[in-house]
């Protein structure tokens, strides 16, 4: 998850993150620790994408 100089958002990290571990494992069964893990963003993100989660279901 590096940048090449620009800066990403957290919610682009999030959903990269999110994407690449779906890939791996070909499946969608994924935690939200995981996500925040495979991001490298702090407590923050997740909190941040449990929110945006949240507001859609």
């Amino acid at each position: 998850m590096k940048s090449d100089g620009a800066k990403i958002s957290s919610r682009t990290r999030l959903l990269q993150a999110a994407a690449a571990l779906m890939t791996e494992r070909g499946s969608i069964e994924i935690s939200l620790s995981e996500i925040a893990q495979k991001s490298q963003l702090n407590g923050a993100g997740e909190i941040l994408f449990r929110q945006q989660k949240r507001a859609f279901a």
